[in-house]
């Protein structure tokens, strides 16, 4: 078993949106470098840093990814590659709330960059128990037209128990046991 899967060799749902996260992430940027198209960096020592991350992550060094992708973003604060590399690491490492806060950091940079990262983010926020910011961030994943079809049917299907929950903990039921 590769550490992902159960006991009966099923990959867990955090698992696979997680390798998603990261196969399209390494995409973006492969794709950037084979159609010479510059990552989201003017910043050469950025750049080498993050390169350095990447490959730290691929070998699964993840505490050398880590701290790549932070000298990264202090050469370049707003450094969108390096702020999804470090959200899914940590996403990777259960630090849920340091994903969320690099995942925040890019959303809010760039809205419109990559439309799958409010996907990615609601997801996380609803895991965590943030359910009013999770329904925003679906919602504004699902505002987007062009979005996996999978991936919209699991959104909207999330969006409705977060608003659900997010009403139900501003509104809670007396409970009396009998």
């Amino acid at each position: 078993m590769c550490g992902f899967s159960d006991q009966r060799g099923r990959f867990s749902t955090a698992a696979v949106f997680r390798w998603i996260m990261l196969v399209s992430v390494m995409a973006m940027a492969c794709l950037a470098e084979a159609q010479d198209t510059p990552l989201s960096t003017g910043s050469k020592r950025a750049e080498k840093f993050y390169q350095k991350g990447e490959e730290a992550y691929r070998m699964r060094e993840l505490d050398i990814a880590e701290k790549n992708f932070k000298l990264a973003l202090e050469a370049d604060s707003v450094f969108f590659e390096a702020m999804m590399m470090l959200a899914d690491l940590y996403e990777h490492k259960g630090r849920d709330s340091l994903a969320i806060r690099y995942y925040r950091q890019a959303a809010n940079r760039y809205p419109d960059k990559y439309p799958a990262l409010f996907f990615f983010l609601g997801r996380l926020e609803y895991k965590t128990g943030c359910y009013a910011d999770a329904a925003g961030s679906l919602s504004k994943y699902l505002s987007y037209p062009e979005t996996d079809e999978e991936n919209r049917r699991m959104a909207e299907k999330e969006l409705t128990s977060a608003v659900f929950a997010a009403d139900a903990i501003l509104h809670p039921v007396p409970f009396d046991p009998v």
